[in-house]
């Protein structure tokens, strides 16, 4: 695993928002395809309800979870999330910071669109912003 996809990429990709075609690219990696924090499916859960489509979730979810890993959460993951909040200047939402931290702690590069993680400083993570 190289990436790991944060929810905002998930949901980019499977609404064809912008950054579904660089999501794309990283899920043609059959040799090594992306992850996704196990906090994903709750952040995808919550969006197709918004959109009044939640009878659709556990097919929507099933489908997603074919094509990536699911990375548990652990301790190790909750205290690099504790320390990257602290070293954020911003706001960064705990769900946020627990994904970060997925990616920190196994040293690959977080996917995403969402502005909150541009207060993370750089020495705890590589990022790759999409939809631009």
């Amino acid at each position: 695993m190289t990436h790991l996809l944060d929810s905002s990429a998930v949901i980019a990709y499977y609404f064809d928002e912008p950054g579904a075609d660089q999501v794309a690219v990283l899920l043609e990696d059959n040799r090594n395809p992306p992850a996704v924090s196990c906090i994903t499916q709750i952040e995808f859960w919550s969006r197709l309800r918004s959109l009044g489509d939640e009878a659709s979730f556990e097919a929507s979810w099933k489908e997603i979870a074919e094509i990536v890993s699911i990375e548990p959460l652990t301790n190790a993951a909750a205290t690099r999330a504790r320390e990257i909040r602290q070293a954020c200047l911003d706001r960064l939402p705990t769900v946020d910071a627990l994904i970060a931290a997925a990616a920190s702690i196994r040293d690959v590069t977080l996917v995403h669109r969402d502005p909150h993680f541009e207060s993370i400083p750089p020495h705890y993570l590589q990022q790759l912003y999409i939809g631009q």
